[in-house]
Parts: C-alpha cells; structure tokens; sequence
C-alpha cells in the first residue's frame, strides 16, 4: 500500500531538514492531557514547519556559498539574521491518553518503551552502574516525558529568553531542561563533520 503524500507544512521542521541551528534547547513536560493543554495551545501556533525550514536553508546555502562562509559564520549572512524555531515531540503514555494507537500498534519497539528495552540496546544491567536505566534524568517509571520540546535558534540570548519563558509560564510541569550549542569546528561530539551522509538533504545542510 502506497504511503500517504503529506503537506510540506504538516511536516516538522527538524524531521526534515531538520533544525541544524546553532543554539538549542530541549525541554520535557510531563502531565497528563488536561495538565497539559495549555502548553499544546501556547505552542501549536508557534511550531516550524519543514518547508520553512527548506526555505530558509536554501538562501543561507547560496549566500554561503557566494561568499564564500559556511559553518556556523553562515547563520550571520541570512536576512532573517535572528529566527526561533520549535518543535514538539508526544509521547506514548500521552498519544494512549489520547486513544492515537497507530504508532504503538505498527512499531513494537515504541510500544514497550527505551526503559524496557534499555538491556536490549546495550545499557548496563547492574544498578548504580553509569548509564543503567534507573540513573536516567528522564524516560524511567518515575519520570516519564508526556511532551519533548526542541527550541532553535540563530541568537543564543533569543533563546534563552525564550526559555525563561517557558519556566515561568509552566515550571510545575517541567521535569527536564537543557541547552546545547552547535561546536565551534562544526563537528558533531563524535568529531565527525556533520550532515555529509545524508544526500538527499545535503544540498540544503551547509
């Protein structure tokens, strides 16, 4: 059965072509969907969508290459010198609560969770040993993401501003929070160059 053709606008931006922005910051929210409404309703109006994205990338992959900057400096050269991006993750506690099955009945792995399957992927089974499952800061019985929230951004100040935001509007339901810069070297941690193995997406991940 073919699969569905879905609008480049129904589609998250960092699922495709995914965000590549210099600041970011991810935040979890747990609750259930009446604790949580309000978040889905400050933040739908606000999500990216991945032709955005392409649009944007596009433009700041001829200015760079006219100019002759890439990497991070590349940011910088774009018209839209300062963007904020966002987009949002649900999870399987939250998508039952909801009675949206589908991806739970096609995918086994994401019926039983990371935690269930942590042994299975490698994690140490003895307790107190770094990395086993019961040490995580999140994804275990006790503390579980109903909402994955990833904010970019081409200004690390508009993003911590951003971020500030988000804590005061809803700090009780706020179980995780985390900031992230793109390396100077433009390498991702592994020190590998990032980006060049995906073809497809190549042209626009400068």
């Amino acid at each position: 059965m073919d699969e569905p053709l879905l609008d480049v606008f129904d589609i998250q931006a960092n699922i495709a072509p995914g965000f590549r922005l210099p600041h970011q910051w991810v935040m979890g929210f747990a609750g259930s969907f009446i604790s949580l409404k309000e978040v889905l309703k400050y933040l739908a109006p606000k999500l990216t969508s991945m032709q955005q994205a392409y649009e944007y990338h596009k433009v700041r992959k001829r200015l760079s290459i006219e100019k002759g900057i890439f990497g991070l400096k590349s940011f910088k050269l774009h018209e839209e010198a300062e963007i904020l991006w966002f987009n949002l993750a649900i999870g399987r506690d939250l998508l039952k609560e909801l009675k949206l099955l589908a991806p739970e009945m096609q995918d086994a792995s994401f019926a039983a969770g990371m935690y269930n399957r942590s042994f299975h992927l490698g994690d140490p089974r003895n307790e107190g040993e770094q990395g086993h499952r019961d040490g995580w800061k999140f994804g275990n019985p006790e503390k579980t993401i109903s909402l994955l929230l990833i904010v970019g951004s081409s200004k690390e100040s508009s993003l911590l501003e951003q971020a500030d935001i988000f804590e005061k509007k809803f700090h009780k339901l706020i179980i995780y929070s985390e900031a992230g810069n793109r390396l100077e070297n433009d390498t991702e941690h592994f020190g590998f160059k990032d980006g060049v193995s995906q073809p497809r997406h190549t042209r626009i991940c400068l």
